[in-house]
C-alpha cells in the first residue's frame, strides 16, 4: 500500500485501526438496531432508512446480521478515507 506511508509522524491517525474500528462500532449498532426492531415487531424508520441502502437488511435477525456485514465494508470504507484525508491535510501543513 504505497499511499500509506510507512512513516507516521506524531499525531497521525492509524489508517487500518481507525478504519477497522468505525467498521466494527457500524456493525454492532446495525445489528443492535436490528435486534430490537426484530424483537420489538416495530418497524423503526431508521430500519427503514437503512434497508433502503443496504441489501438485505431487514427488521430480523437475518436482516441485522446482513446488515452487518454491509455496515462493517461501509464504516471500514468511510473510516479509511477520514483517517487517509485526516493525514494528508495535516502533513501537508507542516
Amino acid at each position: 500500500m504505497a499511499f500509506i506511508s510507512k512513516h507516521k509522524k506524531p499525531g497521525d491517525l492509524d489508517v487500518i485501526s481507525f478504519a477497522f474500528t468505525l467498521g466494527v462500532l457500524t456493525s454492532i449498532s446495525l445489528i443492535i438496531l436490528g435486534i430490537i426492531s426484530a424483537i420489538t415487531g416495530d418497524k423503526v424508520v431508521t430500519t427503514a432508512l437503512i434497508s433502503e441502502s443496504y441489501i438485505g437488511y431487514s427488521d430480523t435477525l437475518i436482516g441485522a446480521v446482513i446488515g452487518a456485514v454491509w455496515g462493517f465494508i461501509d464504516g471500514f470504507i468511510g473510516g479509511f478515507l477520514f483517517a487517509w484525508l485526516y493525514n494528508f491535510i495535516k502533513n501537508k501543513r507542516t
